[in-house]
């Protein structure tokens, strides 16, 4: 996402959310009501059961979604919300083949008007090949879980994640959400996309680090330094912390952003030099400063 279609995302989808109209994200979520395939097959209400799962995918208007994992072998999810609810109004799930798919609502239009729900759902620690969470404004909260590969999409909501181990690949496209996510073991890559929302990544080590974003502070924290880094920010400040012998040459482009550095380098053009210079770091900034400091 470069900046220019950041900044229209972000001016698009505020005059959607002041003109009242249906703000459409996949699959279809809207302020007025869902839109989904297969609405059929859906189930009303949570659940329990030990069936073998193994992708996850959760739709979410507003209020929250709360996924942890637990040393059982159940999968259980429920909701609250902050008015009594018909049964269009409750969440609807799918069990389909190794499939968790679970909706806000039944697919239709509904009077959504102030309506927030928190969802919570308890998963089994095994590994998951996939979890997926999409959001409109509510916020994500995952704890304690194991997936090769994470996809967490918001438009204001806020995401967090906590003792979680991703080992694949972790990708989060936000607006205005900030995202901060405290991983254990090793994370092969880390893509994110946000508008103004800050990115906050801590890990013990990342292959490939990639974060896009307008106006979002990003900072890294990693106990060994990535093999690849792309950062492409306007104002936003950029913050790594490093081990001391991270290898790596940084391409830093800036108009007016300052650059300081904990760790020794050298300089040639534009171009700074840790140790032999292994690694390839882009970072390219408008106004945005850029602090690299010793671990």
């Amino acid at each position: 996402m470069n900046k220019t279609a950041s900044l229209t995302l972000a001016m698009t989808l505020c005059a959607l959310l002041l003109s009242g109209c249906g703000l459409h994200i996949r699959p279809s979520l809207g302020l007025s009501g869902i839109n989904y395939e297969n609405a059929e097959k859906y189930t009303v209400g949570g659940a329990a059961f030990t069936d073998s799962v193994e992708q996850v995918e959760i739709h979410w208007l507003s209020g929250s979604v709360t996924v942890t994992g637990h040393k059982g072998n159940e999968i259980r999810f429920s909701e609250t919300a902050n008015r009594n609810l018909t049964n269009d109004l409750r969440m609807h799930y799918w069990l389909d083949g190794s499939t968790l798919r679970i909706q806000f609502c039944r697919s239709g239009k509904w009077n959504l008007n102030g309506l927030e729900k928190d969802l919570t759902l308890q998963l089994p620690e095994r590994l998951l090949d996939s979890l997926e969470v999409d959001t409109v404004s509510a916020r994500a909260d995952l704890r304690d879980l194991a997936v090769k590969d994470l996809e967490l999409d918001s438009v204001s909501g806020a995401v967090r994640l906590r003792d979680c181990q991703v080992t694949h690949r972790a990708m989060v496209d936000t607006t205005s959400g900030s995202v901060k996510a405290v991983l254990t073991g090793a994370l092969r890559e880390w893509k994110a996309d946000t508008v103004s929302g800050s990115v906050e990544l801590t890990v013990p080590e990342v292959g490939d680090f990639d974060v896009n974003t307008t106006s979002g502070s990003v900072s890294l924290t990693a106990e060994k330094a990535p093999k690849d880094l792309d950062v492409d920010t306007v104002s936003g400040s950029v913050s790594l912390c490093l081990p001391a012998d991270a290898d790596f040459t940084l391409d830093f482009d800036t108009v007016s952003g300052s650059f300081s550095s904990e760790l020794a380098c050298k300089t040639e053009s534009s171009r700074r030099i840790f140790g032999s210079g292994l690694g390839e770091y882009s970072i390219d900034t408008t106004s945005g400063s850029v602090h690299i400091e010793k671990k």
